[in-house]
């Protein structure tokens, strides 16, 4: 229970028990929950859609959507984002690159990677709000499932970047092996619940994806840190949400 706590206050705004203590190893336990937290995420994402669909239009809720958003997660993830791009782009080889995602300043990269990810977010909430399509719910409450099991999945895969540790150490490797049953087990209940085969599907997808997305990391930077994590699950929801506006199309 305190890991799944742990991880709803580490990932959300929600805060339930103030000050809540832990150590390396409840955070490694906490991935468990991923799913379950980006379950909940999306409930409360598609419900205040919902609440809010009648009273502006289309544009102003998929506006509406990706503020909620952000302040349900206070930018956790978008931050990452941010400094991900300034690394990879600014920098030459790894050691700058993770200098420079260690520098709390924003550079150009990560203004425009964060606004570009925003207007995109706002853009595909557009087309799955409640009055556009009324399964587009489906798909937020997927996409916000799912790239948080894939954050525990990459996790999985790769080693920490940064030989001096961090936070994001807790969260890679053969730390969090003994939880990833748990967490894919959450995911695909969801994915099928929510989409049937088709949520399986895209759950499959994502495998490969995360497998590309890691390898990437691990040449690139000779594995991941915890901004990698952010722009891969910010990265990953814009997918699951283009899939889902391109499928509803059809």
């Amino acid at each position: 229970m305190r890991e799944f706590l742990l991880a709803l206050q580490f990932l959300t705004i929600i805060t339930l028990i103030p000050n809540l203590k832990a150590d390396g190893t409840m955070l490694s336990k906490s991935t468990a929950y991923f799913p379950i937290i980006g379950l909940i995420i999306g409930i409360l994402t598609a419900v205040f859609d919902w609440t809010i669909s009648d009273i502006f239009p289309n544009y102003i809720t998929g506006i509406l959507d990706v503020i909620w958003l952000a302040i349900l997660q206070r930018g956790l993830h978008l931050d990452g984002l941010g400094d991900t791009f300034d690394g990879i782009i600014g920098g030459h080889t790894p050691e700058r690159s993770l200098e420079i995602m260690k520098d709390s300043r924003c550079g150009a990269f990560a203004i425009v990677s964060i606004t570009l990810v925003l207007l995109l977010k706002a853009g595909l909430f557009t087309s799955l709000t409640f009055t556009n399509n009324h399964e587009g719910w489906r798909f937020i409450i997927l996409a916000l499932c799912l790239s948080r099991w894939g954050i525990h999945f990459m996790g999985f895969l790769s080693r920490y970047a940064r030989e001096q540790g961090g936070l994001g150490s807790y969260f890679t490797g053969n730390k969090v092996k003994n939880t990833l049953w748990l967490s894919s087990l959450s995911a695909m209940a969801v994915a099928f619940f929510v989409l049937n085969i088709k949520g399986i599907l895209i759950l499959l997808g994502l495998v490969v994806w995360t497998w590309l997305f890691a390898r990437y990391f691990r040449r690139k930077l000779g594995g991941i840190t915890g901004d990698v994590m952010g722009a891969y699950n910010e990265i990953t929801e814009v997918l699951i949400l283009l899939a889902g506006v391109a499928s509803l199309k059809v």
